[in-house]
């Protein structure tokens, strides 16, 4: 049975569980109706979220609580039965933070063909791309000043163009090139001990939060923007670093990065689902 059918079949449990709920809530207790929509609420959330049986537990019982009778045994009005419920999963989001603490992420990594642009790539840059052997001997001096790289985004369809402008110690700092070949953007990227920072004006801060997991092969835990942890799974096979990371709440995506010999960037990844989008090296 595939999960689309899967899911429906939950639907229709809903829908009968929640008919007879109706039917007969003169004769039953709040208690008895509590225990049907919490476990209808556990299923769902099961299907959801596998292998999360003590989050979707604590889920169930928080929504139960929050969530008002009506809407529960199908006596609402349905006309506004969306927008309640709108508001009950709205509110119900300090309530489930606690239940956050029991959520297990899927940090696995799955099989998945490369893109046309990513095999183009790792063929035309065969021999200087970036393996784990090769990270402790990442050095930027070698490259002279006005050393020049250009990316392709495939969301935004234009190209980027950065140049070294100036060397401080182990700092590199990259302009932005405008078309004309003028800089657009004085010192925006900083690249310092195999971390890139973003010029903010008045400081430079590093441009992703997982920083000091770029390397990393297994798993590793870091310190998210949100100020929570967060972990990422890695993987090196064959010129590429495939990564399963958060997404957004509780999703995860699926990131492909390959790296040149400098630590700079040749290719990158951004799937979630169906959707995604690509950055890769033009010249």
């Amino acid at each position: 049975m595939t999960l689309e059918m899967t899911r429906l079949s939950l639907i229709l449990l809903i829908i009968f569980i929640t008919g007879c709920a109706h039917r007969t809530a003169s004769s039953e207790s709040p208690t008895e109706l509590d225990k049907i929509y919490i476990e209808v609420s556990r299923l769902s959330c099961e299907l959801k979220y596998p292998n999360n049986k003590k989050y979707c537990e604590c889920y169930a019982n928080v929504i139960n609580k929050i969530t008002p009778d009506d809407l529960k045994n199908g006596t609402h009005e349905t006309h506004l039965y969306k927008s309640r419920m709108e508001k009950v999963i709205k509110d119900s989001y300090r309530s489930l933070k606690r239940c956050n603490y029991l959520y297990k992420a899927d940090l696995s990594i799955k099989k998945t063909k490369n893109s046309e642009i990513l095999n183009r790539i790792l063929a035309k840059h065969e021999n200087e791309i970036l393996s784990p052997s090769d990270v402790n001997s990442i050095d930027l001096n070698e490259l002279s000043i006005g050393y020049e790289y250009a990316i392709r985004s495939t969301s935004l369809d234009k190209v980027e163009r950065f140049r070294l402008t100036r060397a401080n110690g182990s700092d590199y700092y990259f302009s932005l090139i405008d078309s004309d070949n003028s800089v657009k953007r004085e010192d925006l990227l900083l690249y310092s001990d195999n971390v890139q920072y973003l010029n903010h004006g008045e400081d430079y801060r590093p441009r992703y939060p997982d920083r000091n997991c770029k390397f990393i092969s297994g798993v590793c835990s870091y310190i998210s923007a949100m100020q929570k942890t967060d972990e990422m799974n890695t993987l090196y096979e064959n010129g590429v670093w495939i990564r399963n990371a958060p997404g957004l709440g509780k999703s995860r995506r699926i990131e492909k990065h390959v790296y040149d010999k400098n630590g700079i960037l040749l290719y990158y990844l951004n799937s979630s689902g169906e959707r995604g989008y690509e950055r890769y090296r033009v010249e």
